[in-house]
């Protein structure tokens, strides 16, 4: 990856943890775009740059790995056991995740206790 690249993953990385502690601490409803994008120290712009809502910003990629997920249990091949399928699927879309796997707990709780994520 280039740096140009990484530097990209880092500010959206950047921004949702932001979001993400603004959401805990002050409540979804309370927090705005300016409060994450002033707690990330960038601008408004490069918040919609990389999210279009601000509930995205809680939950980068979601709906990507969603998608490929999707496609890639559908393309289960003949004679492979399902939930070994299962699992391949979800390591490959899931493992670089695995290190962020207490943000994600975060984020699950975080919409349970907010209806507006939901």
């Amino acid at each position: 990856m280039n740096s140009r690249a990484q530097g990209k993953l880092e500010t959206r990385r950047l921004l949702s943890d932001a979001a993400l502690v603004l959401f805990s601490t002050m409540g979804y409803a309370q927090t705005t775009i300016e409060d994450i994008v002033d707690a990330a120290g960038v601008s408004r712009r490069t918040f919609f740059v990389h999210f279009s809502t601000k509930v995205a910003s809680a939950f980068p990629d979601e709906e990507e790995k969603a998608a490929a997920m999707m496609e890639m249990l559908a393309a289960k091949p003949e004679g492979v056991d399902s939930v070994g399928h299962l699992r391949r699927v979800a390591i490959e879309v899931f493992s670089d995740r695995f290190r962020e796997v207490p943000r994600m707990r975060e984020r699950l709780l975080l919409m349970e206790d907010n209806e507006d994520l939901r």
